[in-house]
């Protein structure tokens, strides 16, 4: 089969045979009645005979899931950005990177609210472990980027994948969501990885910054008041610290995928920035180097997220707290500071990662995107 057949999500004509047979699985009805209880499973099977097409699915399902999602788990949610979207054209959507599910699902709920087509979205292939979650990802417009293969392996299914998404954006097909780097920002500090936007131009006709411009690259940020996910990238990098291999649990992504769709999120805000055409007039265009350029460029991408992500009385105390000042004393008042101090000893109370390398952890993890926004 054709790679990039293999990494595609439905097409519309699969989709009533494939949502029909899931939906009798006990596990999907009883995710969804989680999220929708005021509806049956009789009702729940009605509605899936409805379901023709992708979008029928966002619509009925996903939309309504998400919003319940923000509901539940969160104090409130506000976007901005909107308007620099075009509903007429189609964008590469390069975002920070902080939660497996939600990050792009956010985006999608955004854009469907006001009538634009949702995106296609990049997933990891670490995330296909079970059949019945790959296949709802596919049902959802999701395509999945290969992370275990050999070199040449690797070089070919890269190049497969630059010109699926290239294919995809400049023939008007679809919009893309992509992380800017390959797995979540556990630390806090959202970076652009430089191999992601070679990646993009091994496709594509024209020189380096043509090929960029032709993707239409609008940046995104996420940003969480409190991230329900802090003790498994914790574990993660502790391990690390102390110089040893980590390897995952054979159901820890699942964990993670459930944990920070079911945790308590706080405030949420989703920041669409403007298409970053607007700024490639900043690259040098003599540059001749071409890791120069992706140096540049993924610069530019790392400043307009940085710059939309918001910043709460949190990020404000944890960096206090960690550098021992007072600089930012007037953000907050000490009643935030006991019950952040409060957050910070309930999360690493039960941990068996070393208590003050986690409390550090924590304080880094909060002012990383103060300290990248206007430090």
């Amino acid at each position: 089969m054709n790679t990039v057949q293999t990494i595609r999500p439905f097409k519309d004509d699969e989709v009533y045979d494939v949502f029909n047979k899931m939906i009798q699985e006990p596990f999907l009805q009883r995710g969804i009645l989680h999220f929708l209880p005021h509806l049956t499973i009789s009702d729940l099977l009605n509605s899936a005979r409805e379901v023709q097409s992708k979008y029928d699915f966002q619509q009925k399902f996903i939309g309504p899931i998400v919003q319940s999602i923000i509901n539940q788990t969160s104090k409130s949610f506000t976007y901005e950005g909107i308007d620099n979207i075009d509903p007429h054209q189609k964008y590469l959507f390069i975002s920070n990177h902080r939660d497996i599910v939600l990050d792009s699902a956010i985006l999608n709920y955004v854009l469907h609210k006001n009538n634009i087509a949702t995106s296609q979205i990049a997933i990891g292939s670490n995330l296909v472990f079970h059949e019945g979650i790959t296949a709802v990802m596919r049902l959802n417009k999701c395509f999945v980027v290969n992370r275990n293969t050999g070199t040449r392996a690797f070089y070919e299914f890269s190049k497969n994948l630059s010109n699926y998404i290239r294919s995809l954006i400049e023939k008007g097909h679809d919009s893309v969501w992509i992380a800017q780097r390959e797995g979540r920002a556990k630390d806090g500090n959202d970076e652009t990885q430089q191999g992601l936007l070679k990646m993009l131009t091994m496709s594509g006709e024209g020189d380096f910054l043509e090929k960029i411009a032709a993707l239409n690259i609008v940046p995104v940020t996420v940003s969480y008041q409190y991230d329900p996910c802090i003790e498994f990238k914790a574990r993660e990098l502790y391990h690390k610290y102390l110089g040893k291999s980590y390897t995952k649990s054979s159901d820890e992504d699942y964990n993670n995928i459930i944990t920070g769709i079911t945790g308590d999120k706080g405030k949420v805000h989703l920041a669409i920035g403007k298409p970053l055409n607007t700024k490639l007039k900043e690259i040098d265009g003599a540059l001749a180097n071409k890791n120069q350029l992706t140096q540049q460029i993924a610069l530019l991408l790392d400043q307009s997220i940085h710059e939309g992500y918001q910043l709460w009385e949190e990020h404000y105390i944890a960096y206090d707290l960690l550098y021992q000042s007072d600089r930012f004393v007037e953000q907050y008042g000490e009643i935030k500071k006991a019950a952040f101090e409060k957050y910070i000893a309930s999360t690493i109370q039960n941990s068996c990662i070393e208590k003050t390398w986690y409390r550090n952890f924590i304080l880094k993890t909060y002012a990383f995107p103060l300290e990248n926004k206007i430090i």
